[in-house]
């Protein structure tokens, strides 16, 4: 991508972190969130409890019961990917990415 911000410096995107201490924080080398633009990339969640770090119980509390509260229609796209496992045997992850409208 270096080489795009040297060709075409005028559509450089400047990269920031997004942290918040309301979601659980990176159990690994990756952020939160990263912003690029206008456009809000995040990173894949599991279902952990943001206060304890422990993760909650069954599919329904790990999954998107809760979204339905906090989206309307069109509700966002997902991905779903399966893996032989997930970190702390969590049974779903979610991921995000969002662009954020003219202000």
């Amino acid at each position: 991508m270096l080489w795009r911000s040297i060709l075409y410096p005028e559509q450089a995107v400047t990269k920031q972190a997004v942290q918040t201490p309301n979601a659980p924080q990176a159990i690994g080398s990756y952020s939160q969130a990263i912003r690029a633009g206008s456009t809000l990339y995040l990173s894949g969640q599991i279902g952990l409890d943001s206060a304890t770090m422990q993760l909650v119980e069954g599919v329904d509390a790990q999954l998107n019961e809760i979204m339905s509260q906090y989206f309307k229609l069109p509700y966002p796209a997902r991905s779903a990917v399966g893996v032989s496992q997930l970190p702390r045997g969590a049974l779903v992850e979610i991921e995000a990415k969002w662009v954020r409208g003219e202000e």
